[in-house]
């Protein structure tokens, strides 16, 4: 059984993500990998595999490519990184690691992961390797590239990874006009093609692989997705990756791709040069026949670093760098014009790019996920040293399913630009925005208009990305004329967790993240149509005890220098990252990420040359601080106290002046002056509302219960879940449950309840409301139950069809179903807790 703290169901609430799955911290010294696992990264959006001709796949590969139905074979991996035969499936045979994920190795202590330890030991399997080769599936075996269609001058393919950044991607086709037109003179490049490739999930950005998506999308790679089609392919001269916010100055030359081409050479923030000599960031341009020799970028890169320094190897393990020492060439140089020492680059002055028009201040934050940056370090690491990873990690390796294309071909005729913003999601498993559920209360026009609920899936059509679209759909559904659907606002539920936004006009994108947040479009997602103005909405929840406004978990960690003793780092979060970073006792706070009254700031700023960082009052930074400059890191907000300290220490060395933050009253010492003090915010109340899942073994005789929604962990998978009330804020008509601290989790009912449970819920009897339309696919209700397997004398929890095998049940209830839970909505005058939970605090998110 499985009983959380209230507030782990919240920590990234802006994202709705999955509750943070932790493994174990104490895995085998010989795994020292383990450890940094992404314990944040979904599993679902992994589920699937590469899809391959059913020919020539083996057995496992064959079952894997499968697409998602209801009567697809399930994956041959488990959800926990389990391998091996400890760690069997439901038919007893032996479970693999998912080929086409990040932990694509089987190590021979059984654990799935990417590292050294687990792909090259004497019993290890390297799954993608081994996928790769029974199939075929390398370089050679991608489809054919794109026919040529007899175009005049240069074609460039300009691809854009992109989350979050519309109001740059307005700034950048203002630009591009503007850059088309004279750029260059003469022209160089005819026809632009521009995708926008939208990473359309919740884990941290992965800038390699949204390149590698759209580049496969537009040579027609059929392999690398089921919803690209042969005649998507189009023929270009260029394939240039381009970050949004680094634009070229007069004389770039886009065209220029014979060789492959670093056309960034002059950025202004590395004083007009490239960081370093190997550097192969930025804006980067090749021919598709070179990209696909290289295998494009890896796939497995997330948050800031390492692709493009994989990058430089991928292209000198090729034999593509062509360039020589430029731009950092000594006097007298021997090594002026002797290519294979870096990536080729335009002569001085036709490389230059800057930030400026985009506001260099709004610059994306780099660090954002430290336990993926020490992955990403591995990865660099290991194919600086020779491996070969790079053969199946690209191109080759790709899966994803397009969630959304659109084409603007406004700029097409008079600049010959046309863009493509596409959205997509990794993994095979497709994603239908199209089967989220939408639900229309009685009234939802005008006082009889439905005259009961309607509840239907957001169906076929352009998909509704923001307040206006779901304003639109929802006045479809209800097909008469609804002037309170011009005012509508909505509640963004998560049913994962039972945790809602609501969504108005404060923030448009908030539909999009929500949505990309989902593991699955029907299953985790509600949205609740309702007239009302947004701040009636909320009191209405508030009165119901239905509303929480949680802290976030924020840590202090160390690593060790040289010299001088550990340096120190705060991380939003309650973990360290591993790869070098261990806590600092007792140094775990709660904090606000935004501000509250009664609070105060705190910001961490951070210095990217030596990755150290200073702790100031307020929010802003430093500019520059010991000559060093520096960037907001993050701020959180505290109250008045002296639980912990922060200190700061200056001296001759910029490498050793930084800040430390201590669980302790004064932090000065050791050459650190004291500088402030806070005491942590408190945990908020309980709510009035529960998410429950559970799950089963292979044997479905032993089971886990759980308010943290980690029922896919361990030897469990996940089978059910369900909304309830707290007992605390049970109704007198409800049924009262318990879950009892026990091996095997059940359920037991009010009379069998001891107090002394995990936890206790209570679900409401009446299921009665009025309906004008539902669908049947949101009809379905589920059925649980507690009774005993023929010739087992322990009880069992069973699921819908399950019930109908167990004798002497002690439980059988039908759960909320989905339009009970759109339907405890509270009104103004209610007194009744509903079966979701308003959620406000928006906790800071990665790029």
């Amino acid at each position: 059984m499985r009983c959380s703290l209230d507030s782990s169901m919240v920590s990234r609430l802006l994202e709705f993500p999955q509750a943070v799955k932790t493994l174990e911290r104490s895995l085998l010294n010989l795994e020292q990998s383990i450890h940094d696992l992404d314990a944040e990264m979904k599993p679902e959006d992994k589920a699937a595999a590469v899809s391959a001709p059913a020919q020539s796949a083996p057995a496992s590969a064959a079952r894997a490519a499968s697409p998602s139905t209801s009567s697809a074979p399930e994956p041959r991996w488990r959800k926990d990184r389990r391998c091996g035969k400890n760690a069997p499936l439901p038919d007893g045979k032996p479970s693999e690691c998912d080929p086409t994920g990040e932990f694509a190795c089987c190590s021979a202590m059984g654990w799935c992961g990417g590292s050294k330890q687990h792909c090259n030991c004497k019993s290890c399997v390297n799954y993608r390797e081994q996928y790769v080769t029974q199939l075929g599936h390398g370089v050679a075996a991608l489809p054919p590239m794109p026919p040529r269609d007899g175009h005049k001058g240069r074609t460039v393919l300009l691809v854009i990874p992109f989350r979050d950044r519309e109001s740059h991607l307005k700034l950048f086709k203002q630009y591009w006009r503007w850059f088309a037109e004279h750029g260059r003179n003469p022209k160089t490049v005819q026809r632009w093609v521009v995708y926008v490739s939208e990473q359309f999930d919740s884990q941290t950005f992965n800038r390699g692989w949204n390149f590698n998506t759209a580049l496969a999308i537009a040579s027609a790679q059929t392999t690398a997705s089921a919803d690209i089609k042969s005649e998507m392919g189009m023929d270009f001269d260029c394939a240039v990756i381009q970050d949004i916010d680094y634009l070229p100055e007069k004389g770039v030359d886009y065209g220029d791709c014979e060789v492959p081409m670093q056309l960034s050479a002059e950025i202004d923030r590395y004083n007009w040069k490239t960081p370093y000599l190997t550097s192969a960031g930025g804006i980067v341009g090749m021919s598709l026949r070179h990209w696909r020799k290289i295998n494009g970028f890896g796939n497995n890169y997330f948050g800031w670093g390492g692709e493009d320094d994989e990058l430089h190897h991928r292209l000198r393990l090729n034999g593509l760098l062509y360039g020589d020492c430029y731009p950092y060439c000594s006097k007298n140089d021997g090594n002026v014009g002797k290519p294979g020492q870096s990536i080729k680059r335009p002569k001085k002055g036709f490389g230059r790019f800057s930030g400026k028009f985009m506001h260099s201040a709004n610059h994306t934050k780099r660090i954002t996920d430290s336990r993926a940056y020490s992955r990403n370090l591995e990865q660099l690491k290991e194919i600086g040293s020779g491996g070969n990873r790079w053969k199946t990690d690209g191109l080759n390796s790709l899966a994803f399913s397009i969630v959304d294309s659109q084409e603007d071909a406004a700029d097409e005729e008079k600049y010959g630009i046309t863009y493509r913003h596409i959205k997509v999601r990794r993994g095979k498993k497709p994603f239908h925005v199209r089967d989220v559920p939408m639900a229309i209360p009685p009234g939802f026009c005008k006082s009889t208009v439905p005259d009961g609920w309607i509840l239907k899936k957001l169906g076929d059509g352009p998909i509704p990305w923001d307040l206006e679209g779901l304003r639109q759909r929802a006045a479809a559904f209800v097909g008469a004329e609804c002037p309170g659907a011009s005012k509508a606002n909505f509640l963004l539920v998560d049913r994962r967790q039972q945790v809602a936004k609501i969504f108005d006009k404060s923030m448009e994108r908030m539909l999009v993240v929500y949505l990309r947040s989902l593991g699955s479009a029907m299953e985790d997602a509600l949205i609740v149509a309702d007239p009302r103005p947004g701040p009636e909405i909320l009191k209405a929840f508030q009165d119901t005890h239905a509303f929480r406004d949680p802290p976030t978990f924020y840590c202090v960690c160390t690593s060790k220098l040289k010299k001088g003793g550990p340096k120190y780092s705060v991380h939003q979060g309650d973990h360290c990252s591993g790869g070098g970073w261990d806590a600092v006792p007792g140094g775990l706070w709660r904090g606000y990420a935004n501000p509250k009254p009664g609070t105060k700031a705190v910001t961490w700023c951070d210095n990217e040359k030596h990755w150290t960082q200073v702790l100031v009052k307020g929010t802003s930074c430093p500019e520059t601080w010991s000559g060093l400059k520096w960037i907001v890191g993050g701020t959180f907000y505290v109250k008045e106290g002296t639980s912990f300290c922060a200190g700061t220490r200056k001296v001759d060395s910029e490498e050793m002046s930084f800040s430390r933050l201590l669980a302790k009253k004064s932090c000065s010492g050791d050459g650190f002056t004291h500088e402030l003090n806070f005491d942590p915010v408190a945990e908020p109340e309980p709510v009035a509302s529960l998410g429950i899942c559970i799950g089963q073994d292979a044997s479905r005789q032993k089971s886990r219960i759980s308010m943290q929604d980690d029922c896919d962990s361990g030897e469990f998978t996940h089978v059910a879940r369900f909304a309830a009330r707290r007992a605390k804020f049970a109704l007198q008509s409800d049924r009262l449950f318990c879950v009892p601290n026990a091996a095997g989790d059940v359920i037991r009912a009010e009379g069998r309840c001891t107090g002394t449970e995990g936890f206790d819920f209570a679900l409401p009897v009446d299921h009665e409301h009025p309906v004008s339309e539902i669908h049947p696919d949101l009809a379905k209700e589920l059925r649980l139950c507690v009774g005993f397997r023929e010739g087992k004398d322990k009880p069992s929890i069973g699921v819908d069809q399950q019930c109908d095998s167990l004798q002497r049940l002690s439980v059988d209830f039908q759960a909320p179903s989905l339009l009970d839970v759109a339907a405890s909505m509270p009104s103004a005058h209610a007194k009744t807790a509903p079966l979701f939970t308003i959620v406000e605090e928006e906790a800071g998110s990665p790029a």
